[in-house]
């Protein structure tokens, strides 16, 4: 019980396989952060964090830190995912931080991933998505925060892109809406296995308004803050939802990041506040609550080590 419980409570998430689009290829690099065309219209991947230092054409601060996705071409291009952050090795052991996602008018891309760390050293923090570009088109999701895997502390989850206005009116991209685009979800804070802290959940993406001159138009739902991290020692906070947009009828706030599990739980974010709409009762929701896990410290028989485990993760 104790075994699986630990388990639950400290394990990594899962990453992505090992391919292009998160760590480094020669065969690809003329690809990476390159923006949409009219053949492939959502933005390439950002560079990776392991790419080799003096490697033609990366941006500066590769490595360790992940590259910028490239945008989105019109009419409907989604942003390219930020680069994965660089993991930690023996040599440098913090892990690096992931890119920013690119943002297109079919909707911003996602956050490059946190860097694992390595060692005793400290995780890497997860980038900020990418913004929507078109009227209407949604922010992306922030990037989650790498794990810690000894004593280090865990990285923050990125916040989640913008959503764009809404708009009635002919654009030059050929698409769009009157209704504002949601925002992106914050990103996951890491885990830290040993004493360190667990990463921040990251915050939610505002989100579009409405187009004032089209009758019936919906703010956008704003962005759900993310939950923070577990850790033996203190949870990350869980990140604040963002409010809700403004329109005809408003967007609902988005919901706050649950605290991460800890001898010392972490605190849950804080709730969007509904948009405002125009009319008689036809403002959105709030956001709901952040609910919080507790975390009891307990002494293995015989073993004399310390395990946390999460008693219920509904209690307020």
């Amino acid at each position: 019980m104790v075994l699986w419980t630990l388990v639950a409570l400290l394990g990594t998430s899962p990453r992505a396989p090992a391919d292009w689009t998160t760590s480094y290829s020669a065969n690809h690099a003329h690809l990476y952060g390159q923006p949409g065309s009219a053949n492939h219209p959502n933005g390439q991947p950002g560079w990776p964090g392991d790419t080799p230092a003096g490697t033609p054409g990366a941006p500066a601060g590769t490595p360790p830190a992940g590259g910028p996705g490239g945008n989105g071409a019109p009419p409907n291009g989604v942003g390219g995912p930020g680069g994965q952050g660089a993991h930690g090795t023996p040599g440098s052991p913090n892990g690096g931080p992931g890119g920013l996602g690119g943002n297109g008018p079919g909707g911003g891309g996602p956050g490059g991933n946190g860097g694992d760390a390595f060692g005793n050293g400290n995780a890497g923090n997860g980038n900020t998505g990418g913004n929507g570009t078109a009227p209407g088109s949604p922010g992306g999701a922030g990037g989650n925060g790498g794990h810690a895997t000894g004593n280090g502390n865990a990285g923050n989850g990125g916040t989640g892109g913008a959503g764009a206005d809404g708009s009635a009116a002919a654009n030059p991209s050929g698409n769009g809406s009157p209704n504002g685009g949601n925002g992106g979800t914050g990103g996951t804070g890491g885990n830290a296995a040993g004493m360190g802290n667990g990463g921040n959940g990251g915050n939610g993406g505002q989100p579009g308004d409405g187009d004032p001159n089209a009758s019936g138009s919906t703010g956008g739902n704003g962005g759900n803050g993310g939950n923070g991290g577990n850790s033996n020692l203190r949870g990350g906070q869980g990140g604040n939802g963002a409010d809700g947009g403004d329109g005809d009828n408003g967007g609902n706030g988005g919901d706050a990041g649950n605290g991460g599990n800890g001898s010392a739980p972490g605190d849950p974010g804080t709730p969007g506040e509904a948009g405002e709409g125009d009319g008689w009762f036809d403002d959105g929701q709030p956001g709901q609550p952040g609910r919080r896990g507790v975390a009891l410290l307990i002494r293995t028989m015989g073993l004399g080590a310390n395990v946390n485990f999460n008693v219920s993760p509904t209690l307020k």
